[in-house]
């Protein structure tokens, strides 16, 4: 479900080949000119929703979302797409 609601909104993953989905880790690209550190303390301090950065080489580049548990219902999941969206237009 993230994965059709991400795609909806613009926001990119970073896995090209289906099979190499993860099902409880998402990992989206940072849209260019988007200060992804900015939108995750924003994600957090505003929402009260937390993803996680890039790690290595891709640090700044993608986010990091897991879905376990109440994190995956459908209302979760929608409110986490609204807000990165959101965030992202600022």
């Amino acid at each position: 479900m993230v994965r059709a609601s991400r795609w909806a909104s613009s926001l990119r993953s970073r896995v090209r080949r289906r099979h190499s989905f993860s099902t409880s880790l998402n990992a989206v690209k940072v849209p260019s000119g988007v200060d992804e550190a900015q939108v995750r303390k924003a994600l957090l301090s505003e929402h009260g929703i937390e993803i996680g950065a890039g790690l290595g080489p891709l640090a700044g580049k993608i986010w990091r979302i897991g879905l376990m548990g109440s994190g995956s219902t459908r209302e979760n999941v929608t409110r986490l797409v609204s807000a990165l969206a959101e965030l992202v237009r600022r």
